[in-house]
């Protein structure tokens, strides 16, 4: 046979050099490997969540049972290992997602172009497509559901905010 699919263990899930060790806690907690020096350092310090008004915890640097960080080389440099709290990734995910899905709506809705806010449409937006057809566009996204994220891991409503240009 010229070709042929190998198939290894149903269980083995491999990422090479960046698997992680075997006692991290991956119901636990979420993994990031970041490059030693200040790409770490920036990962420690609060992440601002792009598109809202939201920041969440940094990464913290996971050490190993010897209290060691748990690093690996590589021809572009050393990487250490991180980790924060599941549920706060898991909230960061679906607040991007829904960021996104919001930045749609209001690109469809003609509010933007290529995401930069306008005044003078210059195109068909939503609602001259409906007067003009008669076609409601908006009941394509009845089935879409934003995406819940946990009220106790945010302090405020998350509200996309509008984005600025330059001249703004």
């Amino acid at each position: 046979m010229p070709i042929e699919m190998l198939r290894g263990p149903a269980s083995s899930q491999t990422a090479g050099m960046f698997s992680l060790p075997t006692c991290f806690k991956t119901e636990k907690f979420a993994a990031q490997w970041s490059k030693v020096g200040p790409d770490a350092d920036k990962a420690m310090e609060k992440q601002h969540i792009i598109g809202t008004n939201l920041t969440a915890d940094g990464w913290q640097i996971y050490r190993d049972k010897d209290k060691k960080p748990v690093k690996r080389a590589s021809q572009n440099g050393d990487y250490v290992l991180m980790f924060r709290p599941k549920e706060i990734q898991n909230a960061v995910n679906a607040i991007y997602g829904n960021v996104g899905y919001e930045r749609m709506v209001q690109e469809k809705k003609g509010e933007t172009v290529g995401g930069v806010p306008v005044t003078d449409f210059g195109m068909l937006n939503e609602a001259a497509i409906v007067k003009a057809t008669g076609e409601n566009l908006s009941e394509q996204d009845r089935g879409v559901v934003m995406n819940p994220v946990p009220k106790e891991l945010i302090a405020s409503h998350v509200e996309v905010t509008p984005l600025e240009t330059a001249a703004d």
